[in-house]
C-alpha cells in the first residue's frame, strides 16, 4: 500500500530536462521597496535552464490540486554571484528573443556561487 501511495504523485509530475542556451540575454531585476526599479542586462551569456517541476494530487473530496514541487533552476556559466546583490527577479531570453523564464528569485535559497558559475532558483 505504501509503495502505491508514493508512486501516485510521481505519475502526475511533469518534468522537462535541462536546456542549454548560448547567446542568451540574462536580465537581473532589482525592485526593492523605496528604490527605483533597475534592470541590469548581460548579453550573450551561456546558461542551463531547467523548468519548474509541477505535480498534482487528488484530495479526499475528489478535487485535483496542482503544486510546484521544485522551482525552476538557472545555471549561469561564468556568472558572478555579486551581480545579484539587491536582486528580486530574473528574466531570461533566448538568443531568438523569446522569453524562457521570468519570475522572482527564490528568497529561501538565494543565488549561490557554484563551480563554474552561479545557480539561481526561480519561483514561477
Amino acid at each position: 500500500m505504501r509503495d502505491r501511495m508514493m508512486a501516485a504523485p510521481l505519475a502526475n509530475t511533469v518534468h522537462l530536462n535541462s536546456m542549454k542556451h548560448t547567446n542568451a540575454r540574462l536580465i537581473i531585476i532589482s525592485d526593492a521597496m523605496f528604490r527605483p526599479r533597475t534592470e541590469t542586462p548581460f548579453e550573450n551569456q551561456a546558461v542551463d535552464y531547467t523548468p519548474a517541476v509541477y505535480g498534482s494530487t487528488t484530495g479526499a473530496d475528489g478535487k485535483v490540486s496542482t503544486f510546484m514541487s521544485d522551482p525552476a533552476k538557472v545555471f549561469w556559466q561564468g556568472g558572478d554571484v555579486n551581480a545579484f546583490k539587491g536582486a528580486t527577479d530574473l528574466r531570461l531570453l533566448a538568443a531568438s528573443g523569446g522569453l524562457l523564464i521570468e519570475g522572482p528569485i527564490n528568497s529561501n535559497w538565494p543565488p549561490k556561487a557554484v563551480p563554474g558559475g552561479v545557480e539561481i532558483l526561480i519561483n514561477c
